[in-house]
């Protein structure tokens, strides 16, 4: 450019907010953490990829007192990620000068890049980003996770930004009840059943969006999302190596976020019978 500012986009000559070099620099900026005096907006390329790993750490049962109440304590991080560039291809109605100096212009007064792009996307998950899972001295389970996660993608084709996010906290714990006796009348002959009752039950919240972004008309818009609520708890007894038994109960409250949907709820409950034909 020869960096003369346009007075009506306050862009400097050849280059509009719809630009795809500055849409690419921008996306990168915001996104990716990119530094505007290093990022280089002629790459959607990055030059050190991004960084995915998983932190585990069991020593809490090594603190004195710990020990007492957990057999084991573990906390838990995670946190993957990917970048892709999408339909990259070289323009050939790119044109430069002898001194290298874009001359070519599309439609709206843009210089027309040397590359082709159709999108750019990144997606990011915190799975967990911070996650408990502990089992008590009494052989209860009890596991606790906050996720967090986020999908954005940009179109060069319409200029919009779909950024999609999730907040999620789930809570299950489970315990063992060893050595239950049920009493069961068959054809007039009482016989008693001796085994382990395994009870489970959990909670789960959270709460995701889709914001549409149009670049071009400064608006943002939410399209869909809702609070999620579940709830869910499960009891099993094995009569026999043949038969088990299990009650179970799961409900789901939706509150969705756009005002032309309703808050809904499902749930299903019932007792399940296992029948194990096979030796």
């Amino acid at each position: 450019s020869t960096g003369d500012i346009d007075p009506e986009t306050g862009f400097p000559a050849g280059y509009s907010a719809s630009s795809q070099d500055v849409l690419m620099g921008a996306f990168m900026t915001t996104y990716l953490g990119k530094s505007t005096q290093s990022n280089d907006i002629f790459s959607p390329f990055l030059k050190i990829p991004l960084p995915n790993w998983r932190l585990t750490y069991n020593g809490l049962t090594k603190i004195k007192g710990m020990e007492r109440v957990f057999q084991s304590f573990s906390l838990t991080h995670n946190y993957t990620s990917s970048y892709n560039v999408g339909s990259y291809s070289t323009n050939i109605a790119y044109r430069e000068d002898p001194n290298g100096f874009p001359t070519a212009y599309n439609t709206l007064g843009d210089f027309i890049p040397t590359s082709e792009l159709s999108q750019m996307a990144l997606t990011e998950q915190f799975a967990p980003l911070i996650g408990f899972d502990m089992t008590l001295k009494n052989s209860m389970l009890l596991k606790i996770e906050y996720r967090q996660s986020r999908n954005i993608s940009l179109s060069f084709a319409n200029t919009q930004i779909t950024e999609t996010t999730a907040k999620e906290v789930a809570v299950s714990a489970g315990y063992r009840f060893k050595d239950i006796k049920i009493g069961l009348v068959f054809s007039g002959m009482k016989r008693q059943f001796v085994s382990d009752l395994n009870v489970t039950a959990g909670f789960g919240l959270k709460d995701n969006q889709t914001m549409l972004r149009r670049i071009t008309e400064d608006d943002d818009q939410v399209t869909s999302g809702a609070l999620n609520i579940t709830i869910n708890a499960a009891a099993d007894y094995q009569f026999s190596r043949l038969v088990g038994l299990k009650f179970y109960y799961n409900q789901a409250i939706n509150k969705p976020k756009n005002k032309n949907q309703y808050n809904n709820m499902n749930f299903e409950t019932g007792i399940e019978l296992k029948l194990m034909l096979s030796q």
